[in-house]
């Protein structure tokens, strides 16, 4: 991460309560899943500032009701460094980002010497799938 304050992390975690996603995604035949992150807003600098500070990708969104809305992603690894930076500042989005930082320390405790998909167990798996289905249940829940 490149240095941020203290003000920094505050306001990026609630710009991501209020306008942020964190979600478990399936993919590859939907055995495997990847950490997602992203935050929808109108205003393209505030995304532009949060991708100098952690990288990721701006994409727009399309338009929304009046002008046009972009979208910032960021997966795996480096969307795990963002959200425990500003997890102790969350006030809506803690338990859902709780159950992605498990998640994705959990895909990174294998022991193979190829690519982790390759080596997980159908436990490891299982888990990634609970998980997948417990942020769901979270969202359901408000």
């Amino acid at each position: 991460m490149a240095f941020s304050t203290e003000e920094d992390l505050a306001y990026m975690a609630g710009l991501f309560d209020g306008e942020g996603y964190v979600g478990i995604t399936p993919y590859d035949g939907k055995r495997r899943h990847l950490l997602r992150v992203n935050i929808t807003n109108a205003c393209r600098s505030v995304l532009d500032w949060i991708v100098s500070v952690y990288g990721g990708s701006i994409y727009s969104d399309g338009h929304g009701k009046r002008k046009e809305v972009y979208q910032w992603c960021m997966y795996g690894a480096d969307a795990f460094g963002f959200l425990l930076d500003i997890s102790k500042y969350l006030r809506i989005k803690n338990s859902q980002v709780e159950v992605a930082l498990e998640f994705q320390v959990s895909k990174h405790n294998y022991h193979g010497s190829g690519p982790a998909h390759k080596y997980w167990s159908e436990g490891e798996l299982k888990f990634q799938e609970q998980c997948y289905d417990l942020i769901k249940e979270l969202k359901e829940a408000g």
